[in-house]
């Protein structure tokens, strides 16, 4: 705009219609009047760029907040042991739109074991383990450790039982320490031990600043396989008692596959895992599996 103004006051100057004065005149005019449009268009532009987030904030203000106690329970129980078994008691679930998505689940996991839930995509594997995280409750049926309802407990107690890789990365946009190791507890000789037992040392040796490495909003630093690494190490640091592997390995090399599954089903460090998977060569490494067709269990 301004190269535009420049070009024709010297066009009027040039051919005498115009004077240098004049020209200072009009420009300082048209000036105070450009400003003003232009900090317009900024602003577009601005309201543009945010617009997704700020719809993104109004929904999370609108989400519901988890409800801690169930069925008006004044005292939830906070302690959480280990139970010898988890129950689905004919549990159903549907989601607002009244479809169900799970219909009469009886499962029983026992302590010790390794389990794998298969099923092909929207089977409801993954509905499953949301009732069992209690990300919700079912619609009909309970789910029981022992002979407790897990509503009964202390939602955040009853979570510190778990650890969730999941195929779907959830990282802060923090160092990969932080992210490893949100609590402050573990040393970096902790941290490096893990990544050696899973064989995911390599991470470190190929980021610049090794542990101190920025993984981006979501891991956008990273790649995939890099990103689902660091959550399986967050998961080990963390030493629950369940450890729940959702398409855990789906970004994996096949070497980096086949070193962490070698290690997560030889280990006695978890009293229960659970494994969501379609790979039908973990059928032979666990103790039980579980097949899930249109939302109900096809064997038993």
């Amino acid at each position: 705009m301004n190269i535009t103004i420049y070009i024709i006051g010297f066009w009027g100057i040039f051919n005498d219609w115009l004077t240098i004065g004049g020209l200072l005149a009009f420009i300082t005019y048209a000036m105070q009047i450009i400003g003003p449009v232009t900090l317009l268009t900024k602003v577009q532009r601005y309201f543009a760029d945010i617009k997704p987030s700020l719809k993104r904030h109004i929904e999370f203000l609108n989400l519901q907040e988890e409800n801690t106690i169930k069925n008006n329970i004044l005292k939830p129980i906070d302690d959480v042991t280990i139970p010898n078994k988890i129950v689905f008691s004919n549990v159903s679930f549907a989601y607002n739109d009244g479809v169900y998505r799970l219909s009469d689940i009886n499962l029983e996991f026992q302590r010790g074991k390794k389990i794998a839930i298969v099923g092909e995509n929207g089977s409801g594997k993954s509905t499953l383990v949301a009732l069992l995280l209690r990300f919700y409750e079912p619609t009909s049926g309970e789910i029981y450790f022992d002979n407790t309802q897990i509503g009964n407990y202390n939602l955040y107690a009853y979570r510190k039982m778990f650890s969730v890789v999941s195929q779907n990365i959830r990282l802060f946009n923090e160092t990969i320490r932080e992210n490893v190791d949100p609590t402050n507890s573990k040393n970096d000789d902790e941290i490096t031990n893990v990544l050696k037992r899973l064989g995911f040392e390599k991470i470190i040796t190929e980021l610049h600043d090794g542990l101190d490495t920025y993984v981006g909003n979501d891991g956008g630093n990273l790649s995939g396989g890099q990103g689902q690494k660091i959550t399986a190490v967050r998961a080990l640091l963390k030493g629950a008692s369940i450890l729940i592997l959702d398409e855990a390995t789906s970004k994996y090399d096949s070497k980096s596959e086949e070193i962490f599954n070698e290690l997560i089903f030889a280990s006695s460090d978890f009293d229960y895992v659970i494994v969501i998977t379609h790979n039908a060569k973990i059928h032979d490494k666990v103790d039980r599996v579980f097949h899930l067709h249109e939302g109900r269990i096809t064997n038993v």
